[in-house]
């Protein structure tokens, strides 16, 4: 028998290796379509807006006509008789003095000031107005014998205590003395001059001021504002007692006048113009003082037209008024340019404040002699006013060419100036002597 061929063994198929899945991809998302614009359609157009109707303005009717009325019969009445009141007849001494306004209508509220008024006249028929505020003095009252008698023990102890080197203790014993007895000037007095002593001007001032406003004419009062301007240099004294002058009686020129010079002492030349001004509106007829004071206060402020001006008002005394003032101007800016000169030299101004002085005092010594070309001497004075010309004309130089000295340093204008001064003022001693030698000076 065949032998049995045993078959050969199938090798063992390899392992299958199982391969991980694909994932899936992800489905694509597809974009929205894109919305379609809606169609524009047509908009109804809106609806003008209607307005009211302008409502033209009512025409004004004329008001009718007034129809008049036949008026109702009068019915008498018989009118039972009145008795009549005895009057018992005054006697003229107890009537009331008439005043000039009781003849004056009675007027009913003012309206606002802004508007003009006509007041409408109404028959008097209460009381009559009384006169106007301005017209009536004001008469303050005297001091009772008995209240001067109550404050006497406080001034003696007030003088004591002054007298003792004690101010403050004076001060508050008159202060009550003055308390007790307010119309009284001497407390008052003697509480201005505890006040000064203490170092206190002002308050002394001020005390001295209402001593004047309760007696003006007071001799003491009056002496020791003069002594308290003497003491503290200046002229607040002065001012209140022309002040209180004024107040007593604003129609008084010489008060005014008064007033004047001392505003014009204390440095207020506005206020003392006015007060100038005022002293010739109340002067009486042919008195030219206060045009005299006038043209020397414009020229000190080189205001040439208004001192022509008021020379002229002078009348006859103009000319002689002019010669015044020009030899006061001449003398005064001598005086600046040779102290301006020894200042600089010493070493007590700047070339600066040397150079500033000059233009102010060149300025003025121009004007001084244009002014004097513009005064229209008298024919006895026209041969020293040429002289006056011709001196003012020098000086015009002279401050000029100081100026130019500094602004160039030459040493020959320096000498100029020297001699443009001597010549000045020969010519304006020239002009002096002419008139003294032709009888003129006393005319001045």
């Amino acid at each position: 028998m065949a032998p049995v061929v045993k078959p050969t063994p199938i090798p063992e198929a390899a392992p299958i290796i199982k391969i991980a899945p694909v994932p899936e991809a992800s489905p694509v998302v597809k974009p929205a379509p894109i919305a379609q614009p809606a169609p524009i359609t047509k908009t109804t157009p809106l609806p003008t807006p209607e307005f009211a109707p302008v409502v033209k303005p009512v025409p004004v009717v004329a008001p009718a006509p007034v129809i008049p009325l036949a008026p109702a019969p009068v019915v008498t009445l018989p009118t039972p008789p009145v008795p009549k009141p005895e009057v018992t007849p005054l006697k003229a001494s107890s009537l009331p003095a008439k005043t000039p306004q009781d003849s004056v209508p009675l007027v009913a509220a003012l309206p606002p000031r802004d508007h003009a008024y006509t007041p409408a006249p109404q028959e008097m028929t209460t009381t009559p107005a009384k006169p106007a505020r301005d017209t009536i003095p004001v008469i303050k009252p005297a001091p009772k014998v008995e209240d001067l008698a109550a404050i006497t023990p406080l001034m003696t102890k007030g003088d004591a205590a002054l007298d003792g080197g004690d101010v403050v203790g004076a001060i508050a014993l008159y202060r009550q003395a003055v308390n007790g007895v307010p119309l009284s000037v001497v407390p008052r007095l003697k509480l201005a001059q505890a006040y000064q002593k203490g170092g206190l001007s002002e308050k002394a001032l001020d005390e001295a001021k209402r001593a004047l406003e309760i007696a003006p004419d007071s001799q003491p009062v009056q002496q020791f504002l003069t002594a308290l301007d003497q003491e503290n240099g200046t002229s607040d004294g002065t001012l209140a007692r022309y002040h209180a002058l004024i107040e007593r009686n604003a129609d008084d020129p010489a008060a005014h006048a008064g007033l004047a010079e001392a505003l014009w002492n204390n440095g207020d030349l506005s206020g003392a113009e006015a007060e100038y001004k005022a002293a010739k509106r109340l002067a009486p007829a042919g008195d030219h003082s206060a045009d005299s004071h006038l043209a020397q206060l414009y020229a000190t402020q080189a205001r040439y037209d208004d001192c022509l001006a008021a020379l002229q008002d002078a009348g006859k005394d103009g000319y002689a008024l002019a010669i015044k003032i020009v030899k006061n101007r001449a003398d005064t800016l001598s005086s600046t340019i040779e102290a301006s000169r020894e200042a600089f030299a010493g070493g007590k101004s700047t070339r600066e404040q040397f150079y500033d002085g000059a233009k102010t005092t060149d300025a003025q010594a121009q004007a001084l002699a244009g002014f004097v070309a513009r005064v229209t001497p008298p024919a006895e004075y026209k041969l020293s006013h040429l002289h006056r010309m011709l001196s003012t004309n020098l000086l015009a130089q002279e401050a000029a060419t100081l100026r130019l000295f500094i602004e160039t340093g030459d040493a020959k204008q320096s000498d100029s100036v020297s001699h443009l001064e001597k010549a000045a003022q020969t010519e304006m001693l020239t002009a002096q002597a002419t008139e003294e030698k032709l009888g003129l000076w006393d005319k001045k």
